[in-house]
C-alpha cells in the first residue's frame, strides 16, 4: 500500500541537489554516508511540522528523509530502457530461454543448486559438458 508519499512520487532537481516532496517542499541534502559499499545522499525534510501530513508521511521523528545512491541516475535509465523494450525481453524469454529448460529438463536437472553468477555458470559447464566413460 501507497501511502503518495514513496519515494518515487518525490521529484529530484539535479541542479539544486533536492527533492520535492508531492507538497511541493524542498528536501535540502543534509549528509553523505556509505553502506554495504554504496554511497549515498540523505536529503531530510525541514518542513514536517508546517506540511500538515507528517502522520501519513513518515513515523520519524526528525521528518521525511530520501535517501539517493551516487549512481541513482545510472539505475533509473537503465530502468526505464528496461520498461520501454519490455516486448523484446518478453520475446527472448520465449526465443532463447526454451531451449535451456528443455536441455535441463531432458537430462533431469529441473533447478539450480547453486546461487550466484559464477556458481550458476559452473553448474552450467559441468551439465551441458560431455560425460566420459572409462571404458
Amino acid at each position: 500500500m501507497t501511502s503518495g508519499f514513496d519515494k518515487e512520487n518525490f521529484t529530484y532537481d539535479a541542479i539544486k541537489d533536492k527533492y520535492t516532496c508531492p507538497l511541493s517542499y524542498e528536501l535540502p541534502f543534509k549528509w553523505k554516508g556509505k553502506q554495504d559499499g554504496k554511497e549515498y545522499k540523505r536529503s531530510t525534510c525541514e518542513a514536517f511540522e508546517i506540511c500538515g501530513q507528517k502522520e501519513s508521511c513518515t513515523s520519524a521523528k526528525g521528518g521525511r528523509s530520501v535517501t539517493r545512491l551516487s549512481d541513482e541516475e545510472v539505475i533509473e535509465q537503465i530502468a526505464g530502457n528496461t520498461r520501454k523494450q519490455s516486448k523484446i525481453y518478453k520475446q527472448r524469454g520465449h526465443i532463447v530461454e526454451h531451449p535451456f529448460g528443455t536441455i535441463k529438463r531432458h537430462w533431469g536437472y529441473t533447478y539450480f543448486l547453486t546461487r550466484g553468477l559464477a556458481s550458476v555458470g559452473t553448474e552450467t559447464n559441468l551439465i551441458c559438458s560431455p560425460i566420459i566413460s572409462r571404458e
